[in-house]
């Protein structure tokens, strides 16, 4: 459907949308509207019922709307779409119904998450690292004194949200959030004591859309030219419903959506509009034209009202309605009704008031419902931007995000759209388990079918956009209060429960907090979407209010609550023990005797409690008292008192003190950064600021789209934006100062990229450079297309033998050009597939006649019954991948042993990953052809987190080979990304890796630094900026996949100063024969594994092994009395010896079977 101009709202800029809930802030809302000069109209929110009703108004400002239903949502929905720009503040839907929620984060691109403890002033965000953050942000109020609101944090929720301004004093929660539609205001618009801060923000955000390629008449302008524009009231008036703004119509107008460039070309026109005296360039061309506009007014109607009787079928009844609904309300002279359940009814208009509070039931046990009340705390913040996104170039950064919203909620359909049929294995089974929650889910599938209908005709508009690095792989949706699913089981469990979680830090206090949060099953939009461009949702969504907690819920808040609270303490007792003296023997002449069947327990001294351990004690209390409140229906008690642990907790989380312990901390520097780093001197800062972060691993991102960041000379084509330099060349060096490896990561089989194109200003048909030198290479689908109709994208086959020659000979060319420490594997799968739904990749030439070779069968003729021919189709392709990486292994162990080979890969469960991707990793790591393993295990909070990388973690599937889950952090509060460093930290994992090195600024590189920081060099303290032979930082310790059995004895020492730590406060329960016994224990393990650090041998490891499986018996023995009260630090004690269990077996590969160094 395309929006036409209504006969009286043709020239309108602005529609204010009025809903009787917020009758008593209307009065000032229009008061600051017309202060404006600003043409507008008001739009009853009841007579929103179809797309016509919101046709020829250019803007539409919610504010404050609290209650929208979910037709009204969609309505908006299509109408931005086909070329609207929205405005919005306040608590947007906040009493509206779960469904409808998730579909306003989706349309608006964040949420407000909790209110602010006091009024303070939104700074706009002008230090931007990124071109796409400062070209998002340029048109923001540049005014310093605007005043004080009481608002609240904004999470950005979607791939192309952009926080445009933050709070003050907030450590940079988000204010205002901006999409290239979309403003959304953290603050109740008209409501707030300050009219000017109101304005200017208003005013400047209609001078963004106005400098927008949707509002100037040479750019396919989907609405009515200037020179319609209508002439606005200036009288003033205590009555705003007297108001008849000035209509005049304008000749129809077809809507094109041009979102996918809306941020790249509104950039340049909008720098210089954010003052007060020049911003309003809509009102000067008003005033200009205003004289002329009565005159031509009674033509240009008669001429349109023919047109429109052509053309259209529904008109708006426009001013006319809203005269009848401002007299009604003189008559009734009351406010509207209200709900009668509180929170937990959801009123889509007063009309419905009805038929909605008949659902309270219902209502009540979800979880998803928004809280209504300003007690209510945060909310997790989920969908961080996708990796692909940033890693463009910065002409044109920003278009490589803007089509993403369509995939938001990728990861929910990807993992549920073959529940129905399929089951999941033990393996699948992570350690956090619960009973199945009850089903809450059967009416919110009905309300998907408008996604349906909405992206089939938005695909037929445009082509999607496209990502930048497979590293954005699992991001999703930020947040989605949809109502539960059931059974918290597994992650990749069909019927599994989603999760979200909240956050917040001493440091950081306004964070988002994360939050589990179950989503329903729903149907998978016609069109496929690639899920790399998605993440993993969070679980919990707690909210005020005694409606019932039920078993499942009520097991699953614990859950969360405890492994909180162990991260906490595991974070303090790491921060408080580095610097401790090893010492497990108690003194006993201290010892406060409890008897208890014969046995002393080291009992807590008369002592000061410090502030961390009241904090921890209060939390173990409320976690005791919590299930007797449940049982005792005390709901609202009970979870009010959750939800006020869990933001003490954030609120002092442990940001400081060293974290002993070799592990990986590695980082992806991705193309975006390089190209804008521009020289060695540019690329010089980005590694000062990584080393001073303690990074010891980079992984320099070598070959993208097809381009080499390097001259090349196998690869058709050096990137363009790197011409003037060689930066791996530079990289290589300023890594080797600071004493950090670097890594060639690398696009393996995916050679073209829409996004690139536009960066180069180069057609979106290009193939780029491999294929169009190679059309024979090129992978196509079952339908023939070379390109990718999701992601965008262009593939190599990797059944032809010439792309994987190619692709030797590129990484030959890395290896012995450059010193890199390593090779990363990116994109090493076929794309992304939905073989239900008839999609599958592919059928090349030279894979189809392989193929029919083998099985005497063309796979373009496999009928979708064809179960055995289609899994056999199915396995040639994942051979095609392993056959790849088996050669790959080879040749580097054969010519570059020193070299580290890596991938990153999807988390996915197994078989998942053979139907949609074939990638295969299991094999490579249990055949040892990879020596590290980057699982890209992106999620919006810890717990989700925790749940998706466990069950990777575990030997029998790693083997030999190390693992380093991957923390995202874009978009996600800084504690968030603390709190995940740590669960990385308490599982047995070889260390971390974060996406992406521009990120690691602020509060996390503080974190950072403190915790783990390479120290300062005497005066160079600036030597980085003027000279590149005296770096500020050099890295220490061990890196584990360099000297794996040097870092099993620094860890295992890491963990006995944590255990002295513990013992000399007395903080672990223990008879003193257990003591002396675990001691003597301990000290063996330790003395076998540095006799086997410095004489790597057979036998050294053997005793090693065998005294660690001693040990680890030990341990579960002794720690049983301790573990009643603290199961998640001892637990994290067991996962940590598991580590080092890992860390052999990768040891016993690498440097004694192989010796490759």
């Amino acid at each position: 459907m395309v929006l036409l101009p209504t006969p009286g709202r043709a020239n309108v800029l602005l529609g204010i949308i009025r809903d009787p809930e917020n009758i008593d802030e209307w009065n000032q809302i229009i008061i600051r509207i017309r202060g404006l000069g600003i043409s507008y109209e008001p739009i009853d929110l009841r007579q929103i019922n179809t797309l016509a009703d919101l046709s020829g108004v250019k803007v539409i400002f919610l504010p404050n709307i609290e209650t929208l239903t979910k037709t009204q949502v969609e309505i908006i929905e299509e109408w931005v779409k086909q070329g609207g720009k929205l405005i919005a503040s306040g608590q947007i839907g906040k009493k509206s119904q779960a469904g409808v929620r998730q579909k306003l984060r989706s349309l608006l691109g964040s949420y407000w998450a909790f209110p602010l403890s006091q009024p303070t002033t939104p700074e706009p965000k002008y230090r931007c690292l990124d071109i796409t953050c400062q070209e998002s942000t340029s048109w923001a109020p540049k005014a310093n004194n605007q005043g004080r609101v009481a608002g609240g944090v904004l999470i950005p929720s979607g791939l192309n949200s952009t926080t445009a301004a933050t709070w003050k004093g907030s450590s940079g929660s988000s204010a205002v959030v901006i999409t290239p539609e979309v403003t959304y205001f953290g603050w109740h618009w008209g409501d707030s004591t300050s009219a000017t801060l109101d304005s200017i923000w208003l005013q400047a955000t209609l001078n963004r859309y106005q400098s927008q390629p949707q509002f100037s008449a040479g750019n396919n302008n989907p609405f009515p030219s200037g020179n319609n524009r209508l002439s606005v009231p200036t009288a003033n008036s205590s009555n705003p419903v007297k108001i008849q703004p000035l209509t005049t119509p304008s000749p129809r107008t077809t809507s094109v959506n041009t979102a996918e460039n809306s941020n790249i070309n509104s950039t340049v026109n909008t720098a210089q509009n954010s003052t007060v005296n020049q911003e309003n360039i809509w009102l000067r061309s008003q005033q200009q034209k205003i004289s002329t506009e009565k005159t031509q007014a009674t033509e240009r109607l008669g001429n349109q009202n023919n047109s429109l009787e052509a053309n259209t079928t529904t008109v708006p009844k426009s001013n006319n309605v809203w005269e009848r609904f401002e007299q009604q309300r003189e008559q009734q002279n009351r406010p509207t009704e209200e709900s009668i359940s509180g929170k937990d009814t959801a009123v889509s208009s007063p009309e419905n008031l009805t038929s909605e509070t008949t659902n309270t039931t219902n209502n009540n046990k979800s979880r998803n419902i928004w809280n209504r009340f300003p007690q209510q705390q945060n909310r997790q913040s989920e969908t961080v931007i996708n990796k692909e996104t940033i890693v463009s170039s910065p002409e044109n950064l920003t278009s490589e995000t803007t089509n993403n919203n369509k995939s938001r909620n990728i990861w929910n359909r990807f993992q549920q759209q073959n529940r129905q049929s399929e089951t999941v294995t033990e393996k699948d089974i992570p350690v956090s388990d619960s009973e199945n929650l009850t089903s809450e889910t059967t009416n919110n599938n009905k309300s998907r079918n408008i996604w349906n209908r909405f992206q089939q005709q938005k695909e037929q508009q445009h082509q999607p956009s496209e990502t930048a690095s497979e590293k954005d792989t699992i991001i999703s949706s930020r947040d989605n209060p949809t109502p539960q699913t059931n059974n918290r089981r597994s992650i990749w469990n069909r019927t599994q429960q989603q999760t979200k979680t909240t956050s917040s830090s001493r440091r950081n206090p306004l964070a988002a907090l994360l939050r589990p949060l179950p989503l329903p099953q729903i149907q998978v939009p016609n069109s496929q979407t690639d899920p790399s461009s998605e993440s993993a949702p969070a679980g919990l969504d707690i909210r005020q209010g005694n409606y019932p907690i039920n078993n499942a819920e009520a097991y699953a808040m614990l859950k969360e609550l405890n492994n909180l609270l162990g991260r906490f303490e595991s974070a303090l007792v790491a921060a408080q023990s580095a610097n401790v003296e090893v010492n497990l023997a108690a003194d006993g002449s201290s010892l406060v005797a409890a008897n208890n069947n014969n046995s002393t327990f080291i009992a807590q001294r008369n002592r000061k409690i410090s502030h961390a351990q009241q904090i921890v004690t209060k939390a173990r209390q409320v976690i005791q008292n919590f299930p007797q409140q449940v049982a005792a229906k005390q709901y609202a008690t009970a979870r009010s008192q959750w939800l006020q642990t869990r933001q003490m907790l954030w609120n002092n989380y442990p940001t400081d003190g060293e974290r002993a312990g070799a592990e990986i901390r590695a980082v992806w520097l991705d193309r975006g950064t390089i190209v804008r780093a521009r020289s060695e001197r540019g690329l010089a800062m980005v590694f000062d600021r990584l080393a001073a972060a303690g990074i010891n691993t980079v992984f320099f991102e070598t070959l993208n789209a097809g381009y080499t960041i390097y001259p090349s000379n196998i690869a058709p084509k050096q990137n363009p934006l790197t011409i003037s330099w060689d930066p791996l060349k530079a990289a290589v060096k300023l890594a080797q100062e600071r004493n950090m490896e670097i890594h060639a990561w690398i696009w393996t089989f995916a050679v073209g990229n829409q996004a690139h194109n536009r960066a180069l200003g180069q057609a979106d048909s290009y193939l780029g450079p491999v294929i169009s030198a190679h059309p024979d290479w090129v992978m196509t689908d079952n339908k023939g297309r070379k390109r990718h109709p999701n992601d965008g994208k262009v593939y190599m086959d990797p059944a032809n033998p010439e792309v994987r020659q190619y692709l030797l000979n590129i990484i030959d060319e890395i290896a012995s050009r450059y010193e890199v420490d390593g090779i990363q594997l990116d994109y090493i799968r076929y794309p992304f597939q939905d073989p239900s739904r008839n999609f599958s990749y592919g059928y090349s030439t030279t894979a189809r006649n392989q193929f029919r070779q083998l099985y005497g069968i063309d796979p373009m003729k496999i009928s979708s019954g064809d179960r055995q021919n289609l899994w056999k189709w199915n396995e040639f392709k994942i051979n095609q991948v392993n056959r790849f990486v088996a050669n790959t292994s080879n040749f580097l162990k054969r010519k570059y042993p020193r070299l580290i080979l890596s991938a990153a890969v999807f988390p996915f469960p197994r078989h998942e990953r053979f139907d949609k991707i074939q990638q295969d990793w299991e094999s490579w790591v249990l055949k040892g052809e990879i020596d590290l393993l980057t699982p890209m295990t992106y999620a919006l909070d810890t717990n989700r987190f925790q749940q998706i990388t466990q069950p990777l973690t575990n030997t029998g599937v790693l083997g030999s080979t190390l693992i380093t889950p991957a923390v995202k952090l874009l978009n996600i509060p800084e504690i968030v990304a603390v709190d995940q460093i740590q669960a990385a930290r308490d599982l047995p994992t070889g260390g971390y890796i974060i996406f992406a090195a521009e990120r690691i600024t602020g509060g996390l590189h503080g974190f950072l630094t403190r915790t783990q920081g390479a120290p300062e060099r005497g005066d160079n303290r600036r030597a980085s900026l003027n000279s590149f032979t005296k770096p500020a930082h050099v890295v220490e310790g061990i890196v584990p996949y360099r000297q794996p059995f040097v870092a099993a004895a620094d860890r295992f020492q890491a963990l006995k100063k944590e255990w002295s730590f513990l013992l000399e406060n007395e903080q672990l329960s223990l008879t003193e024969s257990q003591l002396e016994s675990w001691r003597q224990e301990a000290g063996e393990l330790a003395l076998v594994l540095e006799k086997l650090a410095d004489n790597p041998d057979s036998s050294n490891l053997n005793n090693a092994r065998r005294s660690l499986r001693k040990f680890q018996l030990k341990l579960r023995t002794v720690m049983s009395v301790h573990a009643r009260q603290n199961a998640y630090q001892v637990q994290t004690w067991q996962n940590r010896l598991a580590a080092l269990e890992m860390l052999l077996n990768y040891g016993e590969r690498v440097r004694l079977n192989s010796q490759r160094f």
